[in-house]
């Protein structure tokens, strides 16, 4: 799966690649100074792509696996702000000249032209492109705490329950050595009742030692109503693997199962589709729900909210979008029902969040990595 997204990676890159260099001002292309410093940063930029894509859990130092992750994030994350720039600026220009034909009036002012002029965007555009890359490389590496206070329109023999919230653990590419304990320190800050894992602790660079940190970070968390997971889409690459080593850590696998926790909660994990889950209306009337008390779902796509509040959940949630980033926001926004945060549904609730980490390009901006806390009340 991982090698297959790879060569889409490398095929989409080679196509905005050769948009970019047309896009290039023309005495540029010319310049021999110039078509060396492309060509290095494109075999850079793609080499690293191929061993993060391909042979990252192999790389036997650390060092190494920083330099061709920021190598590999600065690259795809620079060719597609570049590209989005020039994407832009032939919009304007063609609305521009659009305007200046309707109107039949001709630009001469200089100050104008040269503010237009391609060198003077090509540049821009890079430096943009380099700091946005940048800082979203700095930014994924910043664990957060982020807390949210949901109530339940329905009895419970609980008054309060605090649940803590992760998705997207991505260990391996998405992650580095100090991230884990980061991410001890703020599990045990919220000081939960019951622990969520809403999917892809794993992907397709995890390696044996990453599995550790995970697990030692896990370890030193005890909800006193448990952990509970759910696959996410890269978890499945692992098949039953990835389940004997969660449960390993005391963490409880549910596959479009329920369980019952502080006495009265109902708790669903929900299959990621790539399991062949079953259809929603299908597995709440194969589960024996009491829908006069609380119902919570866990989930890793956040997918089906609204059937979700039909059928009587009163709070779900999920990860998998790794919250709002530029440029793909637009993208995620589309395919999801919730990129990031709370929303309400009927008497529903859904809480989506932006995951601890990434897959494969260590990058988030303006997303944030975080550990969330949601606190229930109940009436």
């Amino acid at each position: 799966m991982y090698r297959l997204a790879f060569l889409g990676a490398a095929i989409l890159l080679f196509g905005v690649t050769v948009f970019n260099y047309y896009q290039y001002p023309k005495r540029w292309r010319n310049k021999k100074w110039f078509r060396i410093l492309l060509k290095i940063f494109h075999i850079l930029g793609m080499t690293s792509l191929a061993l993060v894509f391909t042979m990252y859990r192999y790389l036997p130092y650390e060092w190494l696996k920083w330099t061709v992750s920021r190598w590999a994030s600065l690259y795809f994350y620079m060719t597609l702000l570049i590209a989005f720039g020039f994407l832009v600026r032939m919009a304007v220009v063609g609305i521009y000249r659009l305007i200046m034909k309707i109107r039949k009036l001709d630009i001469k002012d200089r100050p104008v032209r040269k503010i237009a002029d391609k060198r003077t965007h090509s540049f821009a555009f890079f430096v943009i492109a380099f700091i946005i890359a940048t800082t979203g490389f700095v930014n994924i590496g910043i664990l957060r705490a982020t807390s949210y206070d949901v109530r339940i329109h329905k009895n419970s023999v609980n008054d309060h329950l605090t649940v803590a919230l992760i998705a997207d653990v991505h260990a391996g590419a998405g992650t580095w050595r100090m991230t884990y304990a980061d991410l001890t320190r703020k599990l045990q800050d919220t000081q939960c009742d019951v622990l969520l894992i809403a999917g892809d602790v794993f992907d397709e660079t995890t390696s044996d030692e990453y599995i550790r940190y995970f697990t030692e970070a896990l370890k030193t968390v005890k909800p006193k109503y448990g952990k509970f997971f759910v696959y996410g889409n890269h978890d499945d690459y692992h098949e039953d693997w990835a389940a004997d080593v969660i449960r390993a850590m005391d963490v409880t696998v549910l596959k479009d199962e329920m369980v019952t926790i502080a006495g009265d909660v109902q708790l669903i994990g929900r299959l990621d589709p790539i399991d062949n889950r079953m259809e929603l209306d299908e597995l709440f009337d194969t589960l024996p729900l009491d829908t006069e008390k609380p119902i919570l779902m866990l989930t890793h796509r956040p997918k089906e909210f609204r059937k979700m509040s039909e059928e009587g959940c009163d709070l779900v949630t999920a990860g998998h979008t790794h919250g709002y980033n530029i440029p793909d926001a637009p993208l995620i926004s589309m395919l999801n029902d919730v990129v990031y945060g709370m929303r309400t549904y009927g008497d529903m609730t859904a809480v989506v969040t932006s995951g601890v980490s990434a897959w494969g390009f260590h990058y988030k901006f303006p997303a944030i990595s975080e550990v969330v806390t949601i606190h229930l009340s109940f009436d």
